[in-house]
């Protein structure tokens, strides 16, 4: 059962503006697909998780996939795993960890920081296409060191079309 919500207040107004403005200086051409999560209370609990779907019609477009992870500037760790589950539209899975990188080896945060809220994009897939038409499913787990990760605020999903050469 996941325990996100999407975003419905003023509070949240500056993460979507970012990745809104992200998605608008990321390519000119329409966004496939693209939703915000806010994890409850800046928690993330193992046993919760994040679902992102959605439909794909044409396989013979390049896309780019991006994360937008909102965290706290004093996150503890200078990463987060992430187990990542895709589910194609012929009901095959595949499962993958990632490490999200936040900070650099010094602490410095790799996005851009407002008071005590950071924004980092990362880019999950730079050039793919997806392999079939049908709807796709993301599921992110946190994968950390303890039971319930403290600093997530939100993750962002984009995907869009890479741009022409």
């Amino acid at each position: 059962m996941s325990s996100m919500l999407p975003l419905s207040n003023s509070r949240h107004f500056l993460f979507a503006l970012v990745l809104v403005a992200g998605v608008l200086s990321s390519c000119s051409e329409p966004v496939l697909y693209e939703s915000n999560l806010e994890i409850r209370e800046g928690t993330w609990r193992a046993e919760e998780n994040l679902e992102f779907s959605w439909s794909v019609g044409d396989t013979t477009q390049w896309y780019v996939m991006e994360l937008v992870v909102e965290h706290d500037a004093e996150f503890p760790f200078q990463n987060q795993y992430v187990k990542t589950v895709t589910r194609f539209p012929d009901s095959s899975n595949r499962e993958q960890v990632l490490s999200l990188e936040l900070f650099d080896d010094v602490g410095r945060p790799f996005g851009k920081c407002r008071g005590e809220n950071c924004f980092v994009t990362l880019t999950l897939q730079p050039r793919f296409k997806f392999p079939q038409p049908g709807e796709y499913r993301l599921s992110l787990y946190q994968n950390g060191r303890t039971a319930s990760i403290v600093g997530i605020r939100h993750i962002g999903l984009r995907i869009f079309p890479e741009l022409k050469k």
